[in-house]
């Protein structure tokens, strides 16, 4: 019988409602005293850290753990879609996997280093991913002997990682930036804070969805507070920016964006098949409509759920519940993009275009 992650993909945080940021996350880099990391690892060495490690996240009281082996291949598919494990993890396949019982904040080991911990949080709410992380680790750091260095402080796989072993990342959505050509010049403030930016999903184009991804860089601040508070300031900048955009755009050319979402609407409520980036263009381009009072009846988290909903692995999950016609084949690309474009049709049911007066 194959362990399910739908339990904890439902305690993932909802994306915000209004305002750029979507979601954020933190990564905590951990290596255990005198034992050689994965890359270097002989199987029975691995295999060491994989017990003391599940003894320690057991003895926390806190995790449901799995070894990714007795996950589905969908599931597997749906948690590298959704940015839980990286894909080579999931294809490994014998990697172990511990999820929060109550909590979005998920362990992964030997993945790279021996315990990487994981914590989300919805819009820019960099604390409280923190802390989840935080909490975490100081409850491992009781059973488990971390390896740490008083002059270079936490040991990780990788020297680029050492000191903190902390990383955090921020999701954006930039749908007036991109609108008005702007994009480039927004997230040249995090280029200049030191952060890296990267499109999010796209297959063919820049990015999907206008969506974009901030990551810190790795080792370059000594201490946690500095990488959230620049990471963080970031954000706020590049939140501020967005939405200077927007009210521009109202006050300047309100029929531009009417046009853009009336558009949008339009292919939501009556598209056939669809791709993954003309579906996430769609969903940004109403998202905007919400939050411009162009759109009623279609909430802003709706259409940031969506981001994910729409990909494949996660179509082909919802297939999969009971009292579902049979699912396509995961190469049949026709009908996915058929069933993508139902589960669009039906994020739109409710909703109107508000009328000028």
């Amino acid at each position: 019988m194959n362990d399910s992650l739908d339990d904890f993909f439902a305690l993932l945080p909802a994306p915000a409602e209004i305002g750029a940021a979507l979601s954020c996350r933190v990564l905590l880099r951990r290596g255990l005293e005198g034992h050689p990391f994965p890359g270097r690892a002989d199987e029975a060495q691995a295999a060491r850290v994989a017990v003391l490690t599940e003894e320690a996240l057991r003895g926390t009281d806190r995790f449901h753990l799995t070894s990714l082996s007795r996950v589905s291949s969908l599931d597997r598919r749906a948690a590298v879609e959704r940015d839980l494990v990286p894909q080579a993890f999931a294809v490994q396949g014998g990697g172990l996997l511990a999820f929060g019982k109550e909590s979005p904040v998920w362990c992964t080991v030997n993945e790279t280093d021996h315990l990487r911990i994981r914590a989300e949080a919805g819009g820019s709410d960099l604390s409280a991913a923190y802390r989840l992380a935080a909490e975490t680790d100081a409850f491992l750091a009781e059973s488990l002997d971390y390896a740490f260095s008083p002059d270079a402080g936490y040991i990780c796989a990788e020297i680029a990682d050492w000191g903190t072993g902390l990383s955090a990342s921020a999701t954006v959505h930039l749908p007036a930036l991109a609108m008005a050509g702007l994009v480039d010049r927004a997230l040249r403030t995090a280029l200049d804070a030191g952060l890296s930016v990267r499109g999010f999903w796209s297959d063919e184009s820049a990015s999907s969805g206008a969506l974009y991804e901030l990551e810190t860089p790795r080792g370059a601040w000594t201490d946690e507070e500095s990488i959230l508070v620049h990471l963080g300031d970031a954000v706020e900048r590049i939140s501020a920016y967005e939405k200077g955009a927007r009210e521009e755009l109202l006050v300047h050319d309100p029929e531009s964006i009417r046009d853009v979402v009336c558009r949008a609407y339009g292919t939501a409520r009556y598209v056939r098949r669809i791709g993954y980036d003309e579906g996430a263009e769609t969903l940004s381009r109403l998202r905007l409509g919400t939050g411009s009072g162009m759109l009623a009846g279609f909430e802003g988290a709706k259409a940031a759920r969506g981001f994910y909903t729409l990909r494949n692995a996660h179509l082909l999950k919802y297939l999969a519940r009971p009292g579902q016609p049979e699912p396509p084949d995961a190469s049949d690309t026709v009908r996915i993009e058929e069933v993508r474009a139902r589960a669009l049709r039906s994020l739109v049911a409710e909703a109107t275009i508000v009328e000028v007066p």
